[in-house]
């Protein structure tokens, strides 16, 4: 798969969904250099669709958590990193629009602040963790709100959020 990705075209063919479950599941093995490649060929591919005005529009929040969780799994990797700073704008953007924060699920915040966690000296990252303390703070705040935070995904946000520096 990674000399197949190596090739710019072939990453293409791949929608944003697609490209997401790709990059997550080449995560969990981390150390095995072909997946390390592959996951690196998708950041380069994630990283340029963003660039494109209004393609970020086809992402959606699941999709933009497991990107960013899946990538976070090479945080020195300077296409992992690229692809965070990019994938850390949108959300901020997304976070900057009246209710469609909402969009994002409990386990989609967890995931996003740990994942941009891992480059807290980005200013995109460091201004998308903000923004998720915030829409994190909010929902709880709310009582119909906070019920959809179940224990595992409250876990994941404190554990996330206390990583910031």
């Amino acid at each position: 798969m990674a000399a197949r990705l190596g090739i710019p075209d072939n990453a293409r063919q791949f929608n944003p969904q697609e490209l997401a479950i790709l990059v997550n599941g080449l995560s969990k093995w981390p150390c095995e250099d072909t997946c390390r490649r592959a996951g690196i060929a998708l950041a380069g591919e994630t990283t340029t669709r963003l660039a494109v005005p209004d393609s970020a529009r086809q992402f959606n929040p699941q999709a933009l958590a497991n990107l960013v969780n899946g990538l976070s799994k090479w945080p020195w990797e300077d296409a992992c990193r690229r692809a965070g700073i990019a994938l850390a704008g949108e959300v901020t953007a997304r976070l900057d629009i009246p209710d469609s924060a909402r969009q994002f699920n409990p386990q989609e915040l967890a995931n996003l602040v740990n994942g941009l966690g891992k480059w807290p000296r980005e200013d995109a990252c460091r201004r998308a963790g903000i923004a998720l303390a915030g829409e994190t703070t909010t929902r709880l705040a709310v009582p119909d709100s906070a019920r959809q935070f179940n224990p595992q995904a409250l876990a994941n946000l404190v554990n996330g959020l206390g990583k910031w520096p």
